[in-house]
């Protein structure tokens, strides 16, 4: 505590409620005769101790405004800056603060005028609910009074021009509502985010502007179509790619290769509709088919069963699967369907014709489709048996060397054909084996 030696001056240079007034001085005891609440203070602490006490009673504004009666609620709001008004006024004290001011050679500055109407504006607020203060004429008395002192009193009517010193300046934190009234600072920058003061407030909740909603939402949808296309954009390209990188899987382990077994050939005996070929014998020649995936129809085969896939020579054939019974699970480019089918209807298809067979219109229109690579000793493969007589009215049967399916029947592989063609996915059963 700094104490004048003359006039009992005390310096507000440690004052922790006067922080934009410290390089003042006030007269004290001297300012106990207008402010009893200041009565027989002689210490810096002593008098911020008592200006926060004031300022959070009745008699700081509710008294002289006649606001005590039986709808009183005891917790007194504070006024906005009436610490700040308060430090101004007493510097300024004609009687008692002036004069040691002007011993140091120092004129305090005016309290903004802005400052001052605030702190009427927040009075006014506050007295105007009626369980505060009932609306008498005493208080619209006393409230034109103390706006008729921001005009008027030149401790009170600063401009910027006069050098003043503002609320914000001496209560920084919470933009004038007190030391303890954070909420109230929050609650009104909630409404007033314009308001320079509100930069300084802090431990608010901050709640999120029409525009930042706006903002966000528009940039959320524009994430999700993004990652949207990107996802449609790899689904694309993995399935044009799809062929390229499938690798057929082994059917009981990673070191045997699947064989298919031909015996003898099969005499098809055409039934009354035609539509099933009976088998009579098996097979015992060993067939076992290329590594590559891609192969090319040699011989046509109808679908005989609802999981068997019908083959037209010069179809493209994938293959996914093949078994020790000369049968395989595979998917017809051409057609867009999938199932069981014989291997000796297929061909290994060479690398360098394989992308004109699955993309015939990238083939010049003067070029000549490339021929298929020839298969490795193709068994013919005539129409279903049928017994006619030709010139020499002799009987000709033709037979198909078709292998009985054992291995490759759906019960063991779990493979049900879709109902409508589709492409090929690693999520097809035959496509998931093991």
């Amino acid at each position: 505590t700094t104490v004048a030696a003359q006039n009992s001056c005390i310096s507000l240079a440690n004052s922790k409620t006067c922080t934009a007034f410290s390089q003042f001085y006030i007269g004290l005891p001297g300012l106990g005769t207008e402010y009893p609440f200041l009565l027989n203070t002689t210490t810096i602490e002593e008098f911020d101790k008592r200006l926060l006490s004031f300022v959070n009673s009745t008699s700081s504004y509710l008294f002289p405004l006649g606001c005590l009666s039986s709808n009183y609620n005891p917790t007194i709001p504070y006024a906005r800056y009436s610490i700040t008004k308060l430090c101004a006024a007493m510097i300024q004290s004609p009687s008692h603060s002036l004069p040691c001011n002007f011993d140091y050679d120092l004129v305090p500055p005016p309290l903004c005028q802005k400052t001052c109407i605030e702190w009427v504006d927040s009075i006014d607020h506050i007295t105007h609910n009626p369980r505060v203060c009932s609306d008498s004429i005493q208080r619209n008395d006393s409230l034109a009074n103390f706006l008729d002192q921001c005009h008027t009193w030149e401790g009170f009517n600063g401009t910027v021009s006069d050098n003043c010193i503002s609320g914000i300046a001496n209560e920084p934190y919470t933009c004038g509502f007190g030391p303890d009234n954070a909420k109230y600072a929050c609650r009104y920058c909630e409404k007033n985010p314009d308001d320079g003061c509100c930069q300084n407030v802090a431990n608010c909740s901050q709640k999120l502007s029409t525009g930042a909603i706006v903002g966000i939402a528009i940039g959320s949808a524009v994430g999700v179509a993004a990652i949207g296309f990107c996802i449609f954009l790899s689904c694309r390209k993995r399935k044009d790619t799809l062929f390229r990188f499938m690798s057929a899987s082994a059917t009981s382990s990673s070191t045997t290769q699947a064989k298919a077994l031909m015996k003898e050939p099969l005499e098809l005996q055409p039934t009354a509709n035609n539509s099933k070929l009976q088998i009579t014998s098996d097979f015992s020649t060993t067939i076992i088919p290329p590594k590559e995936e891609f192969y090319v129809v040699i011989h046509p085969y109808p679908s005989q069963l609802p999981d068997e896939l019908e083959l037209k020579t010069g179809d493209i054939i994938c293959l996914a699967m093949h078994f020790d019974d000369g049968w395989a699970l595979g998917f017809n480019v051409t057609t867009g369907l999938k199932g069981a089918f014989p291997l000796v209807c297929i061909s290994h298809v060479p690398a360098d014709s394989l992308d004109q067979l699955l993309n015939p219109e990238e083939v010049p229109l003067n070029a000549s489709p490339p021929a298929p690579a020839p298969a490795p000793s193709p068994l013919p493969l005539p129409l279903p048996s049928t017994q006619h007589n030709n010139t020499n009215n002799k009987p000709i049967i033709n037979t198909t060397p078709i292998p009985k399916r054992s291995a490759s029947c759906k019960s063991n592989y779990d493979y049900i054909e879709a109902e409508s063609p589709s492409s090929p996915t690693f999520h097809t059963p035959f496509f998931n084996q093991k």
